[in-house]
């Protein structure tokens, strides 16, 4: 049998956790599989990455968001030529629009979905000397298949049964935690270290710009979608990264972490008792209550994340659905400050039929409502997501192709030219989270002028 060695490859800014290799990487080790890692991050060249795969073998498992797989697709072929052993792709691009990758002649498969049993069916008819015969969770091409075939949607319905993720592969561990996900994160500077964690998979709402909203088409059923971790199950693995990476804040990088009241009411007393450290989320401001703030707050929840998006409510309705009123954001946010909460807000700059007033309003909004930290991203049209239709049957934009998050979209309207200059106004608002004093301030409110390890313990005091 060959050496059961399984490479996995997958493109970032810098060396963030990719959370679909993360929860893979422990399930492989426990069938008996070496999984190893690569990072092709900006500092990496193709070359680089050609030369260090020439010299492995074994199975390559790739992972990419949309706006990787449009920048290493023309490198899948040379990869291909290099590499002893099959390829396969996997992530959101994979799910969302496998039709994309079929073709590229450095592909010989596809994981169209959650990845833990069609990889696993994979490998094990791979290592042990035979052809994939055609299953769910993957699209293959005759060769290491037994034919060419599309098997359909698979995806996880109990998340407890498979081993949490793993995080010691990913450079950013010996690194400080810089991530990408450390909301304290700015070039330069980093003084809290964050790490960030999944409570769950799924979230509730069918925004238009999302391609969570594409995904959720492919299940039987939204309850299906929403799934959490037990909370003895994820305590257990906190504990654990708490003691070994000396994280100080915990940061939930689901979509959506509070869509489910009875598990928080199970899980942050557990927190609160088990791990102790703050917490950052991301929330939905319309579906945010004064007692739920409350007890979050209570358990460690100290700073806040919602997606504003766009400050001018009829955009936000007609062409984002997301039918929130100025009057719940303005509630919402004062709710979120009356807890003495850090609150960041997202914005995009740039969408398409978005003016100068549309752009302009989004600005002033964050100025209105004191937003502690204010991030600002260039409208990226993600495939398959009702916006970037739109914006394609209006002929405003000649093709879905996603790039990096400054980037500008090379739409018809708004003009390029306008939105890099309302991005450029808006990244350098006096909240913007490029602004190195802007996050300086807030950890200086997160640590409340004590010492390292007196805020952290005095942050529980009450609800010890």
């Amino acid at each position: 049998m060959k050496e059961k060695n399984v490479i996995f490859l997958y493109k970032a800014l810098r060396d963030e956790i990719n959370f679909g290799i993360a929860f893979l990487i422990p399930l492989l080790k426990k069938y008996g599989y070496n999984p190893s890692l690569i990072c092709w991050d900006n500092e990496t060249t193709e070359e680089e990455i050609i030369s260090r795969l020439s010299r492995e073998k074994g199975v390559l498992l790739i992972s990419a968001l949309s706006q990787h797989w449009y920048e290493m697709s023309g490198s899948l072929p040379k990869i291909k030529e290099a590499f002893d052993g099959p390829v396969i792709i996997g992530g959101w691009h994979a799910i969302i629009s496998p039709e994309d990758i079929y073709p590229n002649a450095g592909v010989d498969g596809i994981c169209l979905g959650d990845g833990e049993e069609p990889i696993l069916y994979f490998l094990d008819h791979y290592f042990y000397g035979k052809k994939c015969p055609p299953i769910p969770g993957l699209a293959g091409k005759k060769g290491y298949f037994t034919e060419d075939f599309w098997g359909g949607h698979w995806y996880v319905r109990d998340l407890n049964i498979y081993p949490y993720a793993e995080y010691d592969m990913f450079p950013l561990i010996t690194q400080n935690l810089i991530e990408k996900g450390n909301p304290f994160y700015s070039p330069g500077n980093l003084s809290i270290r964050t790490l960030s964690v999944l409570s769950g998979r799924g979230c509730p709402f069918r925004c238009n710009y999302c391609n969570n909203t594409c995904r959720m088409q492919l299940f039987p059923s939204l309850t299906r979608y929403l799934r959490k971790i037990d909370p003895e199950i994820l305590i257990f693995n906190l504990a654990k990264f708490k003691r070994e990476y000396d994280v100080e804040v915990f940061h939930f990088n689901d979509e959506l972490f509070d869509f489910n009241r009875k598990w928080l009411n199970d899980f942050l007393p557990l927190y609160s008792r088990k791990i102790g450290l703050p917490f950052s989320c991301t929330v939905r401001i319309d579906h945010i209550s004064e007692d739920k703030i409350a007890f979050m707050a209570k358990h460690g929840l100290k700073i806040v994340i919602f997606g504003l998006e766009s400050g001018d409510e009829n955009y936000r309705k007609k062409y984002l659905n997301k039918k929130i009123t100025d009057e719940q954001i303005k509630r919402g946010v004062d709710l979120l400050k009356r807890h003495d909460l850090i609150v960041l807000a997202t914005n995009m700059i740039g969408m398409p039929f978005e003016t100068e007033e549309t752009m302009r309003k989004t600005i002033e909004m964050n100025q209105e409502l004191d937003i502690d930290i204010s991030y600002f991203f260039a409208w990226q049209p993600l495939p398959k997501t009702k916006l970037a239709e739109m914006a394609l049957k209006e002929g405003i934009l000649e093709e879905v192709k996603v790039d990096y998050y400054y980037k500008v979209a090379n739409l018809k309207e708004p003009p390029r030219e306008l939105v890099e200059k309302m991005l450029q106004i808006a990244i350098n608002v006096p909240n913007s989270f490029l602004r190195k004093e802007v996050i300086d301030r807030n950890i200086e409110k997160l640590k409340q002028t004590q010492t390292k390890k007196g805020f952290l313990a005095s942050l529980f005091s009450k609800s010890a």
